[in-house]
């Protein structure tokens, strides 16, 4: 039942800023989709990751890309499938 989960997830992107660069394309209070790279000079590739939460039942869900991150076209579907998850109303 805890809330507020992406901002404590922006508060832990925030301690790796010595290892990568990163930068916010969606910045959203329920869901936050951002660019990943490393610092100039030290290779790697650019990762794109995704981070939301949705409250069903009183519980709050954690949607998130895998550590590793995706290509962009993929973590785009996956913030349309967080912003749209919710509850299904019971038949009356």
């Amino acid at each position: 039942k805890e809330q507020n989960k992406v901002a404590e997830e922006k508060k832990r992107i925030e301690g790796l800023n010595k290892i990568f660069r990163v930068e916010y394309v969606v910045d959203e209070p329920k869901v936050i989709m951002y660019k990943r790279e490393l610092h100039e000079g030290q290779g790697g590739k650019t990762t794109y990751h995704c981070y939301g939460e949705t409250v069903i039942d009183g519980y709050t869900y954690v949607l998130r890309s895998h550590e590793d991150g995706n290509f962009k076209p993929i973590i785009e579907d996956m913030v349309k499938t967080i912003r749209s998850a919710k509850q299904i109303e019971k038949a009356s």
